[in-house]
């Protein structure tokens, strides 16, 4: 299983750009942001569309993030 990562911020043109920089390199990318983008489709990508200061669902978000990976980074 590739290494997995979490970036917040995904929407923006820097976090579009860091995804894209991690999914180059071998790693499975969780990505979230404020809004649904047309962020780069992959099938190394998870982009979830978050509100973090929702804490119900950013705590739902770690843990199925959790649950599907075994290193988180």
């Amino acid at each position: 299983m590739n290494p997995a990562c979490i970036v917040s911020g995904a929407s923006g043109q820097l976090g579009q750009a860091v995804v894209k920089a991690l999914i180059n390199e071998g790693f499975w990318v969780e990505a979230i942001g404020r809004k649904d983008t047309g962020i780069h489709v992959s099938k190394h990508l998870r982009y979830t569309s978050l509100d973090l200061t929702d804490e119900l669902s950013v705590q739902q978000f770690f843990k199925t993030s959790i649950e599907q990976h075994t290193s988180i980074k």
